[in-house]
């Protein structure tokens, strides 16, 4: 879809717009949130970096953009047995969570000219949130290019949920909540994960915190049944109102979802931002024809920019964006500035520093 040669050409317009703007990636994951199950060490030969084994660490490098690799994938997730697909996904997760670190993330970020990042951890059964906060911490705490997000802890209950983002605004001056209902087990078709969710908004009210939460299906956990926990049908149930403060629904709701379903999913996007004017969107992990259907649905103010990284390439993400904006609108510049820094810069403004790392 764009070579090499057309790659460079954008990101370098790129540099020339941040130089008087700052970029801001709203979605930005520093652990492999599916699995989790990856243990990390200071490398000893790349300042930075923090490594799960003994493997050379590599710098990404940009390539040509084509959308032949997410057709094999997603014709092998249809045709593969489960177990073996399951299988296959563990390996190539580990693959791209072989290293993190902030030089991973701003190898990263020279690439694609972003400036900061929030990085977003998700709980999940089996994980501590806890040691996930401390390392994040203890990697990334001294460098403010990197904002923390947080996640409450799979297990507490209801009624501690207040308290555990508490805590987290006064140890880790946190700035948005990640909701993830499929990876962390939330049900909002019953009263227990409505409250859970009301609990979240009213801290996030409290304390000036956004949420980013997964829009769109699950297709990759093992848990079948709650691959669909985070669809639009599901979200819609929520009062997003309460919290106040930028709700992001990340993948603009149609993760995991065939094109040909766009339609009706966007449709319903429509209603709930008239309905919550504080919900918004990021066009994470979307193709280009995607991206283009989106953006000429959804107004510019409402739409923020995150990559997914590392699970997708920072720089694709942004070069796919500003591509769209091109060929769909005269003021393209303009357009990407506001969604590359005026309305992700919002996300960032909540949570109160009460300690240093």
């Amino acid at each position: 879809m764009l070579n090499e040669r057309a790659v460079k050409k954008y990101l370098a317009h790129i540099e020339k717009i941040k130089t008087a703007h700052e970029l801001i990636d709203v979605h930005v994951h520093p652990f492999e949130v599916l699995y989790n199950n990856l243990s990390y060490k200071k490398n000893p030969d790349y300042k930075g970096v923090y490594s799960s084994n003994i493997t050379k660490y590599g710098c990404p490098d940009i390539s040509e953009i084509s959308d032949v690799a997410k057709k094999a994938s997603n014709s092998c997730r249809r045709i593969l047995p489960d177990e073996i697909r399951h299988k296959c996904l563990l390996l190539t997760m580990r693959q791209l969570y072989l290293h993190t670190g902030p030089q991973v993330f701003i190898d990263q970020m020279l690439l694609s000219g972003v400036d900061r990042v929030l990085l977003l951890p998700v709980s999940s059964e089996g994980t501590s949130m806890d040691e996930q906060m401390t390392q994040m911490a203890e990697m990334f705490g001294h460098d403010d290019r990197f904002a923390f997000g947080f996640s409450v802890p799979y297990d507490i209950k209801n009624n501690q949920v207040k308290a555990a983002i508490d805590d987290a605004v006064k140890q880790y001056a946190i700035k948005a909540i990640k909701l993830h209902p499929a990876i962390s087990d939330i049900n909002l078709q019953e009263r227990d994960g409505l409250e859970r969710v009301e609990s979240i908004l009213r801290s996030c009210r409290e304390h000036g915190l956004s949420i980013i939460i997964h829009g769109g299906k699950s297709p990759d956990i093992k848990e079948t049944s709650k691959t669909t926990f985070g669809e639009l049908c599901n979200l819609d149930r929520v009062d997003w109102s309460l919290s106040g403060n930028p709700v992001v629904i990340a993948h603009a709701g149609v993760y995991g979802c065939r094109e040909n379903t766009f339609g009706p999913i966007i449709q319903r996007l429509q209603t709930m931002m008239a309905k919550h004017d504080n919900v918004m969107i990021d066009l994470s992990g979307i193709d280009y024809k995607g991206l283009s259907t989106l953006l000429k649905s959804v107004d510019p103010d409402k739409v923020v920019f995150g990559s997914d990284s590392l699970y997708y390439p920072q720089w694709k993400s942004i070069v796919l964006l500003y591509h769209s904006l091109k060929h769909y609108f005269d003021n393209a510049d303009d357009q990407f500035i506001r969604i590359t820094s005026i309305n992700p810069s919002k996300i960032l403004r909540g949570g109160v520093r009460s300690c240093t790392n």
